[in-house]
Parts: C-alpha cells; structure tokens; sequence
C-alpha cells in the first residue's frame, strides 16, 4: 500500500511533538517521576515510624513495638519486614523473615525496596529501622500500560496523528494551487474563451479559468477545494443528476474519456 505524503508529514509532526516532550521532561523534569514519589512517600513514613519505634523501645515497651510493626504491615501489603536494631547490631523488635528478605544497600543509603532510617539519643546514634517492601517485577508491557507518562504519550502520538492528518487535508482543500503557476501558464489559460477545470484524484477542484468561473457565476476561491460533481451536471438525454461522471470514470479505468456531453444548469437559467 502506497503511504501518501500527509502521512509522512503526519508522521514527522508527531515525532518532532514527542520530541519537544521527552526534551522539556529532560531538561526540566516538567512530568512528575513516579519511582521517586513513591520513594518519598516510603522515605517520610519510615522516619515517622523510626521516631515512634524509638522513644517505645527507650521506654522498654517491646511488646507494642512489634504490634505497632504488625498492625502496620496488615495495612500496607508492600511491607515484607520491618526490624529496629540498635547500634551493637542487637535486634529489639522485628516482624517477618528480616534476615532473609533485608539486602544492605551501600553505606547509609536507601533504596526504594530497602529503606534505612539512623535513630540517635541525644547526639549519639542508638540504632537504625530497616524496612524492605515488596520488589515489584513487570514486563515490559504491562509497565508501558500502566506507566502514566507512556500512556500520555501514547495517547498524544495517536490523537496528534489523526488531528495533524485531518487538519492538513482541510487546510490543502482551501489552498489555492494558482499561486504556484507560472503567471505566463494563468495567463494563457484565462485567455482561453473555453473554461478549464484541473481535479485531482478525487474530483476536487486544483485549478480554473477566468472563463469557467463566469459560465458557472462562481469565483475562482469558491471553486478551489469543491468538488466537481457538485455543480448540476446532467446528460442531454435525461434531464435527472448524472450519478457517475466521466472523469470520475476516467480516473477509475486510468483511461482518457472525451467526447462526452454534458449539460451544466447555470445560475441565469
């Protein structure tokens, strides 16, 4: 199948719109990043608990640490474990298999499955809160639709397409493609006492004479765009709206048609 110009310039439009996102997202992270809002959200509930687990453990109250850390991963699936160690590396109080799920992450630092939070007492470091939630694995397809910012630009890429596509052919339907001829070529053809009509494959108007312009009483900016076929055509021999055309038969057989004659009803009868 022939791929038409529009289509390629459909095409190029949507790429470089696509572009000008992925760019502005880039440079300016204008589109919010899913990974690290979770990463905060996880980050600032496991310093509130840190805080919480610490002043109970300072106090001796183990028994409602460890249904504080239940009650809490009832309620958030993701958790897998959740342990507070002091800083000796003794263990106070933990819930699920901690040393078999936990992976120590470098240094002091965090990662969105494994969260560790530094507990101090005063100026001294007591210990420190490990939660590790649950590692999601999705394949490629299912995080293309369930990523938001894929989803968007899935949705911009097909929209654009049909949008730039229709807009385009609206807008080539009103061009006037005389500005493009030769001043010499017009000016032959309105020389002409016969009228002239150039269609393209689909019957619509590219081009007239001055001279068909004033047998039908239509300006040349009406005519351009329309289609042929709109004007009253009729055969000598009926006087009902011809239904096939001869040029639309001659560009379905791809042959010359003439010596056809028509009838045109004209606005002055």
């Amino acid at each position: 199948m022939r791929v038409t110009p529009l289509v390629w310039v459909s095409c190029g439009l949507v790429s470089l719109t696509l572009s000008v996102m992925m760019a502005g997202e880039w440079l300016f992270e204008l589109v919010p990043n899913r990974d690290r809002q979770v990463f905060e959200y996880r980050r600032d509930l496991a310093e509130s608990l840190a805080v919480q687990y610490s002043a109970l453990a300072e106090r001796d109250q183990i028994e409602t640490v460890k249904f504080a850390m239940e009650t809490l991963a009832k309620r958030i699936p993701d958790i897998l474990s959740l342990a507070l160690l002091q800083k000796s590396g003794t263990v106070v109080a933990q819930i699920g298999h901690h040393a078999q799920v936990w992976v120590q992450p470098p240094g002091e630092e965090s990662t969105l499955e494994f969260l560790q939070v530094p507990i101090f007492s005063g100026d001294e470091r007591w210990g420190v809160l490990q939660v590790a939630f649950r590692q999601v694995n999705v394949s490629g397809l299912q995080w293309f639709l369930t990523d938001p910012w894929m989803r968007f630009l899935a949705f911009v890429s097909i929209a654009g397409f049909v949008g730039y596509l229709f807009f385009m052919k609206r807008t080539l339907r009103q061009l006037d493609p005389s500005g493009i001829i030769p001043t010499r070529v017009k000016s032959a053809l309105d020389a002409l006492t016969q009228g002239v009509v150039m269609i393209d494959t689909r019957d619509f108007i590219v081009l007239v004479n001055d001279a068909f312009c004033q047998a039908v009483g239509k300006t040349v900016t009406s005519l351009i765009g329309s289609d042929l076929g709109t004007l009253s055509w009729r055969s000598p021999a009926s006087s009902a709206k011809m239904l096939v055309h001869p040029w639309t038969e001659a560009i379905m057989d791809k042959q010359p048609k003439d010596g056809t004659p028509l009838l045109l009803s004209c606005p002055d009868g």
